[in-house]
């Protein structure tokens, strides 16, 4: 039987981004058992109990990002649009699976379904098919909407100014879904033509189709964003070193990274490998979902081998972003 999660996952979001943070909620609760209980040390808080004590460097989003840092809450709104975008441009995002469909889509979703599915098959060579299931990457093969891909590029070139951490991780993150995509699509032309004779594929083709839209993307982006970008940098002294060097480990200062980390983010971690390698009875998450999340998990890698800003704790500005984006038609909750 298979349950729809995304009500379940928007139900899960504001609890997650209100209530982020470490462990540090244990040595609260020890405190306030060695004292006046929960409520009576809630009225009389003496220290931070996400940041500071005991290696504890995870804070809560809201206060230590949302609320000092204005210009994210912009940054983040207009990022989660152009990803929303480029999830909506994808070849499968207005289908459902076909598991769904069994368990009782309605006439409307079942019409639109054939009638997506064979737009996207008319794009392909006459050689090849385009699963329904997501199960697969063969959606890498159908080129994403270039005018959503348009209009992502444009939001993304508000960024600059708005939030520049925000545009350096959509434009970074663009640019592996695209080398990605035209990637797959050339491995499978390739095979294709062991398989076939050359006659029977018009694989030049495919591909321009393919990395158009991204071109589209980054043009656009670019156009409108380089002038913010130029005029923001205009008379600036930085050095490229008090930005970018080697740093190992975030900011775990002597405590050993795994132990960091399993402080500072408790069971998200595991449950994120966990939910990355299930297979029984089914795939947890389908190829497309796996497609979307990967280049996000650079976020959380890049940040913890170099420094990205003057101060390193500041690369929380790109760690926040290493989680799942938990596009709306996944099973992902």
């Amino acid at each position: 039987m298979v349950v729809d999660a995304r009500p379940r996952a928007a139900l899960l979001t504001p609890p997650l981004v209100f209530f982020s943070g470490g462990c540090g909620w244990f040595t609260f609760l020890k405190e306030a058992a060695q004292g006046e209980g929960v409520f009576g040390l809630l009225g009389s808080l003496q220290h931070d109990y996400t940041i500071g004590p005991m290696g504890y460097r995870w804070g809560n989003a809201v206060i230590t990002l949302f609320v000092p840092q204005r210009g994210i809450l912009l940054g983040v709104a207009l990022a989660v649009i152009v990803w929303t975008l480029w999830l909506e441009a994808s070849s499968g995002e207005s289908e459902p699976t076909s598991s769904q469909a069994d368990a009782g889509a309605g006439a409307q979703s079942k019409a639109k379904l054939a009638k997506n599915s064979a737009r996207h098959q008319a794009m392909l060579p006459a050689n090849l098919s385009l699963p329904i299931q997501l199960d697969s990457f063969a959606f890498c093969l159908t080129p994403f909407a270039f005018s959503l891909m348009l209009a992502a590029g444009l939001v993304a070139g508000l960024l600059p100014l708005a939030h520049a951490h925000s545009f350096v991780v959509t434009m970074a993150i663009g640019g592996c879904l695209a080398l990605w995509q035209m990637w797959f699509a050339l491995a499978r032309k390739r095979r294709t033509e062991h398989d076939v004779s050359r006659e029977a594929v018009a694989p030049q083709a495919n591909l321009t189709a393919i990395w158009l839209p991204w071109a589209a993307f980054f043009a656009a982006a670019f156009a409108v964003g380089a002038p913010q970008m130029l005029w923001a940098m205009r008379g600036s002294a930085v050095q490229t070193g008090t930005f970018f060097a080697w740093h190992f480990g975030w900011d775990h200062g002597t405590e050993n990274i795994i132990w960091f980390w399993l402080k500072n983010t408790g069971f998200f971690i595991p449950l994120l490998a966990a939910a990355l390698v299930w297979r029984r009875p089914e795939r947890l998450v389908s190829a497309r979902v796996l497609y979307f999340y990967l280049p996000f998990a650079l976020c959380f890698i890049l940040p913890n081998l170099f420094k990205l800003s003057p101060w390193v704790w500041d690369n929380i500005k790109v760690l926040i972003f290493g989680g799942s984006p938990r596009p709306r038609s996944s099973r992902l909750c």
